[in-house]
């Protein structure tokens, strides 16, 4: 009986050490290496189903500054905040990770299409908008946001994180340029894919007339 005691207890404790290597200590969501094996995982349920998913990398807009401002106490508290408005907007069949800094990621699996893809996109810049109470005061971030499809874009899980990544800066970049609409971004040089951008949209939302945040996604198309 003893032994059989210690044998549980140590399955146990093995199971809880492999949970805490798979979690963001600081968001409770999935961490890089959860994500990583979400990825392949969705991919390989996605070839053998004949189905598409799609991969929505994201970066808070402002967050430098929140953290320059408050300090970093409460910019872990802003992250957590942040995470848990991911988890309410996601799908239930989604993944959401932290995958490191202010970088976020979502990995659309069941019914994934391109028209769903931006309605999440639209439904996470509303809710990251939203003002966050930081010590007494109200801040506003934005997020930009880059998405991939696969198997239209790539074929393998390293690519479909990369061209979202790029994707991501690309919109980042056009906004900090000032371009409020861009239309005709094509993916030039990037694959042959269907461009994952035609057009950026920015939403501007501001506590105060000193201190605006903008918040942007890439359309799929």
């Amino acid at each position: 009986i003893k032994n059989t005691a210690e044998a549980k207890s140590a399955k146990t404790e093995s199971n809880d050490l492999r949970e805490l290597a798979m979690k963001d200590p600081l968001t409770g969501l999935g961490n890089r290496n959860f994500f990583d094996m979400r990825l392949q995982h969705a991919l390989d349920r996605a070839v053998r189903q004949s189905e598409q998913i799609c991969l929505l990398f994201l970066d808070l807009d402002g967050f430098k500054a929140v953290n320059d401002t408050y300090g970093h106490v409460a910019g872990d508290g802003v992250l957590r905040e942040i995470a848990g408005r991911l988890m309410a907007a996601a799908r239930k069949p989604d993944t959401v990770a932290r995958l490191g800094g202010d970088e976020f990621a979502v990995v659309m699996e069941t019914g994934a299409t391109r028209a769903g893809a931006q309605t999440l996109c639209e439904r996470i810049t509303g809710a990251v908008v939203q003002p966050i109470a930081v010590d007494g005061q109200s801040v506003e971030l934005g997020v930009s946001i880059g998405t991939a499809m696969f198997p239209d874009d790539c074929a393998d899980a390293e690519t479909l994180l990369r061209l979202a990544d790029d994707h991501m800066y690309a919109v980042k970049n056009l906004a900090r340029a000032g371009a409020a609409t861009v239309q005709g971004l094509r993916r030039s040089g990037w694959g042959d894919g269907p461009a994952a951008a035609r057009a950026i949209t920015k939403r501007r939302s501001s506590s105060s007339a000193r201190d605006n945040r903008e918040s942007r996604s890439a359309p799929i198309g």
